[in-house]
């Protein structure tokens, strides 16, 4: 049942779904990884969260969509700029606030 939220909030099999989240997290295990299983989506895992890879690994990974709880936002917004010669840019379909965190925000 939890695991519907996903698709409730616009998840499509398409999708590939970053969670930052440890699965002993109810939400990382039930709405990320749960969710991406009911629907086919595909669910990036990482061992430990890293604010200074995370852009990295949403562009490795082709990223559409991320799972965000917590201190996410502040943690990516207080990381050092990324170089953008070492980093391509995002999807034009990337949400403006992605756009902007990417940019570190101000």
């Amino acid at each position: 049942m939890v695991a519907s939220l996903a698709g409730m909030c616009g998840l499509r099999r398409d999708d590939v779904v970053y969670t930052t989240l440890p699965l002993y997290h109810s939400a990382g295990l039930l709405v990320g990884l749960g969710g991406c299983l009911e629907l086919g989506a595909t669910c990036v895992l990482r061992s430990k969260f890293s604010a200074s890879q995370f852009w990295a690994d949403c562009r490795r990974y082709n990223v559409t969509v991320i799972q965000y709880v917590g201190e996410l936002m502040r943690y990516l917004c207080n990381a050092p700029p990324v170089s953008p010669k070492t980093t391509p840019k995002l999807p034009p379909n990337c949400p403006k606030t992605a756009q902007k965190l990417h940019k570190n925000c101000p």
